[in-house]
């Protein structure tokens, strides 16, 4: 389980994994409750929550995502898996080992929560392969040392 905002960092750090577009790099921060732009097309997530927006690192900053999960209400106290129940995610279980799921936009979950959970997910899946790929590391000179000391015996 992750403290309240610790996670934020995690879903945050989760985007910049993304390869940069040209289309999105040059976009200004702009505060989270106005019109943004992407290409030549206008509109305002709030007004237009099922708007599918490609994924970019700099996607986090023009929804102003750090201000929204700041100020969501109760924020501070609750975990990743209270905040998805309480956006309509209800069978989201972070976790080693487990596999959240999102939904797609306007399934279940609209808007910057919607945004938000798929971080966390990405994030969730990449925590997951280092966990997996560092118990294969391990499996690996385990099976050398038996090797070695069976061969000794011997």
């Amino acid at each position: 389980m992750f403290a309240p905002r610790a996670w934020r960092r995690l879903v945050i750090m989760s985007l910049t994994t993304l390869t940069w577009d040209s289309s999105c790099e040059n976009q200004s921060n702009a505060p989270q409750n106005r019109t943004r732009t992407w290409g030549s097309h206008q509109f305002n997530i709030d007004k237009e929550p099922c708007r599918k927006i490609p994924l970019k690192p700099a996607l986090w900053s023009q929804l102003g995502m750090n201000d929204y999960l700041e100020n969501y209400p109760g924020g501070s106290k609750i975990t990743l898996q209270e905040y998805a129940s309480q956006v309509g995610a209800t069978d989201f279980f972070p976790g080693i080992g487990e596999h959240p799921h999102s939904g797609q936009l306007c399934e279940a979950v609209k808007g910057r929560d919607w945004y938000a959970l798929v971080a966390a997910q990405n994030w969730n899946s990449f925590v997951n392969s280092l966990y997996d790929s560092a118990g294969y590391a391990y499996e690996c000179p385990v099976c050398a040392i038996i090797v070695d000391f069976f061969s000794s015996v011997n």
